[in-house]
């Protein structure tokens, strides 16, 4: 778990059903997995996209590096960037009603009308 969560987060009951579960996760699936994200690249896509788009990233994740951040914000200038600083890759288990309340408000202020 200590590459989802760092020593801050406090363990609950939550947290244990989830470090159980990935416990009970097998290995091979969990690395077939990513290696099958590893090899994804939504570039194009993303770049062709004509809607407001939000990303949050943890600051210490081991599995998902900034750098897609930044990518993402040279594909869509107009990208919502967020960094959440001091987060690993838990950081929507750990975070999640602080996050959900920040993107609550971002889809407040998006323009949802038809482009064209």
């Amino acid at each position: 778990m200590e590459n989802r969560f760092d020593d801050t987060v406090e363990r609950n009951l939550k947290l244990t059903w989830f470090e159980l579960t990935q416990r009970r996760t097998e290995p091979e699936i969990a690395i077939a997995q990513g290696r099958m994200l590893g090899q994804i690249d939504l570039s194009e896509d993303l770049a062709n996209l004509d809607l407001p788009i939000s990303l949050t990233l943890p600051d210490g994740s081991p599995f998902v590096p900034l750098n897609h951040g930044v990518e993402g914000r040279r594909l869509k200038p107009d990208l919502d960037l967020r960094v959440v600083s001091g987060v690993r890759h838990g950081l929507v288990f750990s975070h999640s009603e602080s996050e959900a309340g920040i993107l609550r408000r971002y889809l407040a202020q998006v323009d949802f009308r038809v482009r064209g």
